[in-house]
């Protein structure tokens, strides 16, 4: 067989087809490999367990078809339907696999519906799918509508005790999820749910074990076998648990990215309370940019070197709408309490220079005008901010520091 030709497309994440009908653990060179041929050994008991004969099975996912056809030499199997994405492995598949039982189908994971009619298997299988789908309730939606009344669904992926989005090892795997989450999906779909914490006939696995004398580690479960469809699923709601479940799966991971990317800027940052993290139900946030104040109030402090001192800031509007008929109003609270105002019409910088007190000198700001959205200006930005501060500045007699880092929710000069 011509390997660079019926390779698996995505390299390493499947069986390399050595031989053998269907491949053997003899054939495998990885663990992996060991683990797709688990997985059908397991379905096969699986499907031989439920009882009634001439089942349909549907292989979702497929790809060179030989689960499919191992499948289909089950005596209680009237038929089986392999569908995969990829065009190249179907046609390996129908030429390495032709039998009467046996059929493949070109179709998205994701849009079951369009491929395979609703109602028409007993069994849907599907292995090491879950973890390149970026929306699994969808998939899920396309197994519950394919299914009968009395049907189940096999399926194994990888598991951690968090849901990781993005998996850094593997570029592949869109998301990996906790047993938490695929229990929370399966079980909106299946009034039955049951995961495995250990891998099903883990017996093919005794070669590794034989070829490293005992030291090859089996990987864990990421099994789940569900049954009993729920029969009165509407629309309405499933497309309201798609949209929740896709929260749940990529939101915490996204606030988390914008978490670490704003506390990362914000070391460089003399400015602490103007940040806000997002809320999806809120929209997203416009995009960080140094020294920008994009609130309508905003607090900060800094420590004094000497009460004789003086500080100074610079302020800049941003917004490019600015003018006589549009001004951007400032009302700055200084260390001693007095509020001085300032009034601009374009947006030249304006600074302010204030005596600091001994100790801690706190500074709050009030504005007018925050952020205006894009699309009514001209900037290139996401957002057009409202109010930029920079060249912060504590004279001391003759010398000059602006050379200051962040501590806590304050400013202090940089120990020499």
């Amino acid at each position: 067989m011509d390997k660079e030709l019926y390779e698996i497309l995505a390299d390493g994440e499947a069986l390399y087809l050595l031989g053998g009908e269907p491949p053997s653990a003899e054939a495998a060179t990885n663990n992996n490999a060991l683990y797709h041929l688990a997985s059908y050994e397991w379905a096969r008991a699986v499907i031989r367990s439920l009882g009634p004969t001439n089942l349909r099975v549907l292989d979702v996912a497929c790809g060179s078809g030989y689960g499919t056809a191992r499948l289909a030499q089950l005596a209680c199997v009237r038929s089986v339907i392999g569908v995969d994405i990829s065009e190249r492995q179907l046609q390996y598949a129908r030429q390495r696999h032709p039998g009467p039982r046996v059929s493949f189908l070109h179709g998205d994971a994701t849009n079951l519906q369009e491929v395979v009619p609703a109602k028409s298997v007993e069994v849907v299988v599907s292995f090491q799918t879950f973890e390149h789908l970026l929306d699994p309730a969808a998939f899920l939606t396309g197994v519950h509508a394919s299914l009968t009344k009395q049907g189940a669904f096999l399926l194994a992926t990888p598991t951690h005790e968090q849901t990781v989005c993005l998996v850094p090892g593997n570029p592949y795997h869109v998301a990996e999820h906790s047993e938490e989450s695929i229990q929370r999906l399966l079980s909106f779909f299946f009034e039955r749910v049951r995961l495995f914490d250990e891998v099903p006939c883990k017996g093919v696995f005794d070669i590794i074990r034989e070829r490293t004398r005992g030291h090859a580690d089996i990987p864990r479960g990421n099994f789940a076998l569900a049954t009993r469809p729920r029969r009165r699923l509407k629309t309405e709601d499933i497309l309201r648990f798609r949209g929740d479940a896709l929260l749940s799966i990529w939101g915490e991971d996204i606030k988390r990215r914008q978490r670490a990317a704003i506390e990362s800027r914000r070391q460089r940052h003399f400015l602490t309370t103007c940040y806000q993290f997002l809320e999806l139900e809120a929209g997203f946030h416009p995009p960080e940019v140094p020294h920008v104040w994009t609130m309508a109030e905003a607090r900060f402090a800094f420590v004094a070197p000497s009460p004789g001192a003086t500080a100074s800031f610079t302020m800049a509007p941003a917004p490019l709408d600015i003018s006589a008929d549009h001004p951007v109003t400032v009302d700055i609270t200084l260390p001693d309490g007095a509020v001085t105002r300032r009034v601009f019409t374009d947006r030249r910088p304006q600074t302010v220079s204030f005596p600091c007190q001994e100790g801690r000198n706190p500074i709050q700001l009030t504005t007018d005008r925050t952020w205006v959205p894009a699309e009514h200006s001209d900037s290139s930005d996401i957002r057009s901010l409202g109010l930029r501060l920079s060249e912060f500045r504590i004279t001391d007699g003759n010398s000059c520091s602006s050379d200051l880092h962040l501590d806590g929710d304050s400013i202090v000069q940089q120990t020499p």
